[in-house]
């Protein structure tokens, strides 16, 4: 992480503006809704629509849901697969986290 960057509970922040309109990407590692709404906290955002989450679980997707933010994206190179990703609620899924700049970047990101 880098300057701009924080961890809040068990979620790395990054406060750097990505994409037009989002404010904070949140790479949830611990799966809860907590660890999302302290990200925007400690961030100062307050609109979750301009939230990005990024998990490796079906429990860090239905948080960026339960959080109701903005984009809510699976990597299937950590805990879960694509199968149980899939089921459960997202924007896209990546095959690896070190897709997500490339995917922050393209112009449907988001929509």
């Amino acid at each position: 992480m880098g300057q701009g960057d924080a961890v809040a509970g068990n979620a790395a922040v990054s406060g750097r503006q990505a994409l037009d309109g989002v404010r904070l990407v949140v790479l949830d590692m611990a799966g809860t809704t907590v660890a999302i709404t302290r990200a925007m906290a400690l961030a100062g955002v307050d609109d979750p629509a301009r939230v990005i989450v990024v998990g490796d679980t079906d429990a860090a997707l239905q948080a960026a849901r339960n959080a109701a933010v903005g984009c809510s994206n699976g990597v299937l190179s950590g805990a879960h697969g694509r199968e149980r990703l899939a089921a459960g609620p997202h924007t896209v899924l990546l095959d690896s986290v070190a897709d997500l700049r490339t995917w922050l970047f393209a112009p449907s990101a988001c929509t």
